[in-house]
């Protein structure tokens, strides 16, 4: 693979869009909201899903995401498929550089994997 053939490069890529999400359990913001977003990895890694809830909202994304043949899949669950994309393209996972930064006003919630003596939830 050659650098111009790196997935990641192409902000539309499924795999790129949902590899920004750390596994796990984490927070984001999205349109000027905090997010909670849980990202799991299935089947040898051939499968997963992005499940992300507005926190102190209503608004849900979810989706399971499948590689077919070479080519990452998204399969929203119950929504449009460009609400997932919007979501996916738009979010900025949240880490405590970017709360130190004052982008959340010191309300970085950890992860439960970030805190010493504790496993994450989800396989990685």
């Amino acid at each position: 693979m050659t650098p111009t053939d790196d997935p990641r490069e192409d902000p539309t890529d499924v795999a790129a869009l949902v590899e920004r999400l750390p596994l796990g359990w984490s927070e984001a913001t999205y349109a000027g909201r905090r997010w909670g977003v849980a990202r799991s990895r299935t089947a040898g890694g051939r499968a997963g899903s992005v499940y992300a809830e507005e926190l102190g909202g209503t608004d849900v994304v979810s989706t399971n995401v499948y590689r077919v043949g070479g080519t990452w899949v998204l399969k929203p669950c119950e929504m449009p498929e460009a609400k997932v994309r919007a979501f996916l393209e738009g979010q900025q996972p949240l880490t405590p550089e970017t709360d130190e930064a004052g982008a959340l006003d010191g309300r970085y919630c950890p992860r439960k994997s970030d805190v010493p003596g504790s496993a994450g939830s989800f396989p990685g």
